[in-house]
């Protein structure tokens, strides 16, 4: 009896292990993801709003990034994002942030090709990209 009850005990730490590692990947894909629609949303003239979207879930900060075309649009923004949402689970808030100087005016609608902003359009998807992630996991049906 004990026996059995011992490897149902390890059997059920094993499985709660796993779906912790499910719900770190959803989370870090989920952010990522977040940070891609940012990038898609900004608009595009020097290329410099567009490759300084970072995210942490502490006070530091990125400096700005120059504004280059390596390999695309927001490429330096997303590798950034790729390696910063690896730890952001350990914290329970994160902020996306970019360190340009006209991010705000942009967000408000300066330019023609996002009269909408970044963040406004982005916001109504986060729901939406979260449960999705969950779902690619199985964590929820």
């Amino acid at each position: 009896m004990a026996n059995s009850l011992s490897a149902a005990i390890k059997a059920t730490v094993r499985e709660l292990e796993m779906i912790k590692q499910d719900l770190i990947i959803s989370h870090q894909v989920t952010m990522y993801e977040i940070g891609e629609r940012l990038v898609y949303y900004t608009p595009l003239k020097t290329g410099l709003a567009s490759n300084n979207w970072n995210v942490t879930a502490s006070q530091e900060t990125e400096p700005e990034r120059g504004a280059g075309f390596e390999g695309g649009k927001g490429l330096s923004s997303l590798n950034a994002i790729s390696y910063q949402v690896k730890d952001l689970y350990k914290e329970s808030e994160s902020l996306y942030y970019n360190p340009v100087e006209y991010i705000w005016d942009l967000e408000e609608g300066s330019s023609l090709q996002a009269p909408n902003g970044m963040v406004t359009p982005t916001l109504p998807q986060v729901e939406n990209i979260w449960l999705t992630n969950l779902q690619k996991n199985g964590l929820i049906d």
